[in-house]
């Protein structure tokens, strides 16, 4: 186990080898507007410098931590952003924080190899197979995905060992490791992982053996299946109870359809599971793998291998998403809970990777344990016995394997994929003839190695970290009086890098493009108010204005100056491929930076709306209505300024009408800003009649008011906003954001913790005093 261990650091230090020695950095990917900003921002959150549970950073106002894509309750996270990331830095911290999810990936795919019976070294390629498979490249870009991904081959050793040995303490532990899925912030990985973990326990009913011991004992396996659901919703119940909540208010409250959908054909799937590929559609990229795991539909295996093999055919179905017509099926009529949440299942396809590496690995141990008998100078198998089924197999295996290789394009990466598995076969005849079988394994992990070196050492390029340095146009932003009273909006595509091919030769100049761009989740790193944002779980009411921006940004919909969304949301800074002709905007930085006007790439500008409302704005006229639709067609006709307050409720019909006010200005109206955070507000408030206190961030469950001491409602205003009535005089304003579903899941995962704790305690006290009684009695 260590030696292999070993190799898993050494090859994954060689992968890494340009960020961990020469300070490089990846940018690949959504490193750079989603990886990064995070890494800066979770940092940030262990100093008590920000809040995860509401920033004004993304989507006009949004509650991140209920994203869960910061991971922001998981512990490893938690301890390297406050012991590692403040010693060497986010980048470096970053790049060194992949370096150890890959390792841990790898140790988990070999212990549940090992669990599952597999030799030493059979394990070990199993490991290298998974972490240096195509499909791992690719998404290890994307922090999210790679770190429930790197979490899933534990989940899956934990089941296992529960699945031998059903007790509370294996329940504990598969629980634990469930959660740190969930915790990791992807939930298409806790899917996926759910979908596969049902799919290898559906065989049990075809095995007899395996049958007649789940009947015997079928009450305390569910039973203990409760506790692992349990535990696992439990100890991560302070992400699910906010994400609950911000998905019923979310734009995908009704599901969402597959992105991209029916663009892939089939063949190019399948050139990705057998040919080292590093995109969406690849798999594990290795022809050796594959003519390994496929021996096992004609060698003898166990029947928990049988279960593996079936789910990682069924990812594969649902990664490869509606290139094939059984996903068009149970999608398009409904039939797998939770599919029609998902923007697409790529990491479906990671997921069934360990499956196919699994059962690579038994091929593997079974090839070395095959008895072989001289026979008039040959050697030939013992043959097993044969059936109609038997000779299906091997037919629909054949056609397969036909049609696979026949889609192929011959280049010099086939080349070295054919050249490395007649390698393997002739290694694997001569171990045999010499009867050195116990060397096979070892000998086709070497040759798994050599393939690893030659093809998917370095399938990215490493970049100077100053790629990522702060951009002038930030500065420029800076200048401006009050400017985080204002947001930055990116109506450009230079944040669309991460969907450029990885050997593209101008990405360098994509990613310089897109920090200049202030491309979203850029702004995050620089602390600046920001109406876009790059995350899955935007407002239902974010998603509704957002055409209505983009026009008055364009002067598609000619609203006077003041008066449009963009100025009363406070949208002031805006970032484009090139200068805007809308009145009322200007120039306010141009990027004449070299890297950013060649390579066939627009200029990039930064426009300041001067129209733009600041954060705090009073209101003496209004109107309310009943929905949001009602809201944002009277913004659109507004002829004065109005605060249009949506009210269901009619919680208002106590204030005062708007015919009763008198119809001018308060100009001795006044606000001062004592503290303004992301999640707490206090200010002073002075009028001499009735006024609306609007404040230009997202409304949302958790805020709450107080006015001279006194609870008041908080209204949705202006679509995205809130506001809460001023009566005449000076009065203290405190609004503060404490979200019940994040203290409420913290308290049940507390609490989950501790039961867990004393039960650790508990196993500990009971094994020392048994290992007393034993030796007391020895004596």
């Amino acid at each position: 186990m260590v030696s292999g261990c070993g190799l898993i650091v050494l090859l994954t230090t060689a992968f890494y080898f340009p960020a961990l020695v020469l300070h490089r950095t990846l940018v690949f990917g959504d490193i750079t507007t989603i990886d990064l900003p995070f890494f800066e921002f979770f940092a940030r959150v262990i100093k008590g410098q920000a809040s995860p549970l509401w920033s004004t950073q993304i989507w006009g106002g949004h509650p991140l931590f209920a994203e869960g894509q910061g991971a922001f309750a998981h512990p490893l996270n938690i301890v390297w952003a406050a012991v590692v990331t403040p010693i060497v830095g986010p980048i470096y911290s970053m790049n060194l924080f992949y370096w150890l999810l890959k390792i841990i990936g790898g140790i988990g795919v070999m212990g549940l190899c090992r669990t599952l019976g597999a030799s030493f070294w059979a394990s070990t390629f199993a490991a290298l197979a998974v972490i240096f498979s195509g499909i791992w490249a690719h998404e290890q870009y994307v922090l999210p995905v790679f770190q429930t991904l790197t979490w899933i081959p534990w989940v899956l050793w934990a089941m296992e060992v529960w699945l031998k040995r059903p007790s509370l303490h294996s329940a504990a532990l598969f629980g634990a490791a469930l959660s740190l899925v969930i915790l990791s912030g992807y939930p298409q990985g806790l899917h996926g992982t759910i979908i596969y973990a049902v799919v290898t326990i559906l065989i049990v009913p075809f095995q007899a053996g395996t049958r007649n011991e789940w009947v015997k004992s079928w009450r305390k396996r569910a039973t203990l299946l409760l506790v692992v659901g349990a535990i696992a919703v439990g100890l991560s119940f302070v992400q699910l109870f906010p994400l609950f909540e911000l998905v019923g208010l979310s734009h995908r409250s009704t599901g969402i359809g597959i992105a991209f959908a029916g663009l892939t054909p089939l063949t190019t799937y399948v050139r990705g599971l057998l040919v080292t590929d590093f995109g969406p559609s690849a798999a594990t990229g290795s022809l050796l793998v594959c003519i390994l795991a496929s021996c096992t539909l004609f060698l003898p295996m166990p029947d928990r291998i049988k279960g593996h093999m079936l789910a990682a055919f069924v990812l594969l179905i649902l990664g490869w998403e509606r290139a094939t017509p059984i996903f068009r099926f149970f999608y398009d009529h409904g039939l797998l809970p939770g599919l029609g949440y998902f923007r697409q299942t790529t990491i479906y396809i990671g997921i069934a990777s360990i499956g196919i590496a699994v059962s690579a690995a038994f091929a593997i141990d079974r090839l070395s344990k095959w008895e072989f008998q001289p026979r008039n100078g040959a050697l030939n198998a013992r043959p097993p016995v044969r059936s109609y089924a038997s000779y299906a197999r091997y037919a629909i295996l054949a056609a397969f394997w036909i049609w696979a290789l026949s889609s192929l394009r011959l280049n010099w990466i086939l080349a070295v994929h054919i050249a490395v598995t007649i390698a393997a076969g002739t290694t694997l005849f001569f171990a045999i003839k010499m009867r050195k079988r116990h060397l096979i394994a070892p000998a086709l992990t070497l040759v798994l190695t050599i393939e690893v070196l030659a093809l998917r050492l370095h399938p990215f390029d490493f970049f100077p970290s100053n790629v990522f340095v702060r951009p002038p146009g930030v500065a420029a932003i800076e200048t401006v009086p009050d400017w985080r009273d204002y947001k930055v909006m990116d109506v450009g595509f230079a944040g669309l890098t991460a969907f450029l091919p990885a050997d593209e030769p101008d990405y360098i100049f994509g990613i310089r493009k897109a920090v200049a761009a202030i491309a979203p989740l850029t702004n995050m790193r620089w602390e600046l108010p920001s109406m876009a944002g790059n995350l899955a779980l935007e407002l239902r009411r974010r998603t509704a204005v957002e055409d209505i921006l983009h026009d008055e940004i364009f002067g598609t919909i000619a609203g006077p100056p003041g008066l449009r969304l963009i100025d009363l949301l406070g949208v002031r800074f805006v970032t484009s491929g090139g200068e805007l002709r809308t009145p009322g905007f200007r120039t306010l930085y141009f990027d004449q930076r070299y890297e950013i006007q060649t390579r066939g790439n627009k200029m990039q500008a930064i426009e300041e709306n001067e129209a733009a409302l600041p954060r705090f704005q009073l209101y003496s006229r209004w109107q309310t209505v009943d929905t949001l639709d009602a809201a944002i067609s009277a913004i659109k006709n507004l002829k004065t300024r109005m605060l249009v307050i949506e009210d269901p409720d009619r919680r208002s019909l106590r204030l005062p009408s708007p015919e009763s006010v008198d119809d001018s200005d308060d100009e001795s109206a006044h606000i001062e800003v004592r503290k303004a955070t992301d999640t707490e507000y206090r200010l002073t408030v002075s009028a001499t009649k009735p006024q609306w206190l609007f404040i230009a961030d997202a409304n949302y469950p958790g805020w709450t008011a107080k006015l001279d001491g006194r609870n008041v409602p908080v209204f949705s205003a202006q679509a995205l906003g809130k506001a809460i009535e001023i009566p005449p005089g000076d009065h203290d304003v405190i609004l503060k954001f404490k979200s019940k579903t994040f203290y409420i899941g913290l308290l049940i995962s507390m609490f989950t913790v501790t039961i867990l704790v004393f039960d650790a305690v508990f196993l500990c006290r009971k094994r020392q005093l048994s290992t007393k009684i034993v030796c007391q009695a020895q004596d």
